[in-house]
């Protein structure tokens, strides 16, 4: 990645409030001016010819651990986000974390290059060893700077699959990636094979943020099933425990 420049003139830019075009001073990384005139003496400048200039964008919800992983000789034959997931699944267990960090860091170059610079990423940690998110992390501190990344610790398996007796494993996994240095917790209690196990996949992950201090970012009934009830449960907890 580029390091922000010491110095650069923005010439004829345009702003959404100003009626005409300003030149932006850009100096160590953040405006130091706006307005008719700009310091000539700048190192580098950019004629922007009466282009927009707006703040950067945001993407919200990212997956890099899995961009640019399709394998062509395993598609997702129904088009349908389970056999989505049964196909990431699968190809998940053949990557390394050098290839993560690769695919990762090109997708972000992408992202930057259109005005991108703040990503919020979900991260897989179903996984033992947790070799996507090592490779996701070094890679948030390889951008930092230019791009602003957060990481979810995403259970992207569930945590009850086997019954709450066999969770422990996979709840430790999402404490080991908030330790490891994920800004939030994610989860997907749909997934869970019964309404209870899906709650109590919610409060568990409460606890886990709550001790760790951190947001919550669920996926949340991305279900067909009309009875599907979690982000009320979730506004509920929510509101319980005083985290709005």
């Amino acid at each position: 990645m580029v390091e922000p420049t010491d110095e650069l003139v923005l010439r004829d830019a345009q702003l959404r409030d100003h009626p005409d075009p300003v030149h932006i001073l850009v100096r160590g990384g953040r405006f130091a001016r706006i307005g008719p005139e700009a310091d000539t003496a700048a190192a580098r400048s950019l004629d922007l010819a009466g282009r927009l200039v707006i703040p950067p964008l945001v993407d919200a919800h990212m997956h890099l651990d899995s961009a640019l992983t399709l394998d062509p000789r395993h598609p997702n034959r129904s088009g349908t986000l389970w056999e989505g997931i049964d196909v990431w699944a699968a190809r998940k267990a053949t990557l390394t974390g050098r290839e993560v960090h690769a695919n990762a860091r090109e997708v972000l170059r992408w992202m930057v290059a259109h005005g991108t610079l703040h990503v919020r990423c979900h991260v897989d940690v179903s996984t033992p060893g947790l070799d996507a998110l090592r490779a996701l992390l070094d890679l948030r501190e390889e951008v930092r700077g230019v791009c602003d990344v957060q990481l979810v610790a995403f259970p992207q398996d569930g945590l009850y699959g086997d019954g709450l007796a066999q969770g422990a494993d996979r709840v430790a996994r999402v404490r080991e990636a908030m330790a490891l240095g994920c800004d939030v917790v994610g989860g997907i209690p749909h997934y869970e094979r019964t309404p209870e196990l899906g709650q109590a996949h919610v409060h568990t992950l409460f606890e886990v943020a709550e001790d760790f201090d951190a947001d919550i970012d669920m996926h949340c009934d991305e279900t067909d099933d009309p009875d599907s009830r979690y982000a009320e449960l979730v506004a509920r907890e929510t509101v319980a425990r005083g985290r709005q």
